[in-house]
């Protein structure tokens, strides 16, 4: 039964379609993102939380951030000090991208360049230093390098489509009566 349904409809859909090239185009342009990288950037993280006494916690962080600019290694003041519990990794986040962190802690860590520390922040119940070790900027694939992919998912489509027509008609033509 399956042969005879694949063959049939094999002979109902006859041929490949034809999809123009300015189909190809917008559907490249409608869908650009599907054929890009984001910005990404390999971070390390030093969180200390506020606790009671939060002006010294404050003071604690300041601390650390100035030894950092005077060249102490980031890695091993995170794994010193961090609350946080990529301590144990040395503050590696590994590589991230914009959608990994909250709203905050994404806009200053995208800010800062690669080898950049930045400058304590003060978010909620955490102050936080972050130090980019290097970035990525975003890619996007060129037109000609996707364009034989784009055409295959728009053929299937078409004859997704085409099938599905053919089984309308056929249910149209069909009666069926149930007892």
């Amino acid at each position: 039964d399956k042969v005879i349904v694949q063959e049939m409809t094999r002979s109902a859909i006859k041929g490949s379609p034809i999809i123009p090239e300015t189909k190809i185009q917008e559907f490249y342009r409608a869908n650009i993102d599907q054929f890009s990288t984001d910005e990404s950037m390999k971070l390390r993280m030093i969180a200390i939380k506020k606790a009671d006494s939060s002006a010294s916690r404050r003071r604690l962080i300041e601390e650390i951030r100035n030894k950092i600019t005077e060249g102490a290694e980031f890695g091993e003041m995170a794994h010193m000090y961090s609350d946080h519990n990529t301590q144990d990794q040395y503050g590696d986040w590994g590589w991230i991208d914009k959608k990994t962190l909250n709203p905050e802690l994404t806009k200053a860590s995208f800010a800062l360049k690669a080898g950049e520390v930045s400058r304590v922040l003060d978010i909620g119940d955490t102050y936080y230093l972050l130090y980019s070790e290097a970035k990525k900027g975003g890619t996007q694939r060129p037109f000609k390098e996707v364009r034989d992919d784009i055409e295959k998912l728009l053929i299937q489509q078409e004859r997704q489509k085409l099938r599905q027509d053919w089984l309308q008609k056929l249910r149209k033509k069909a009666f069926i009566k149930m007892y």
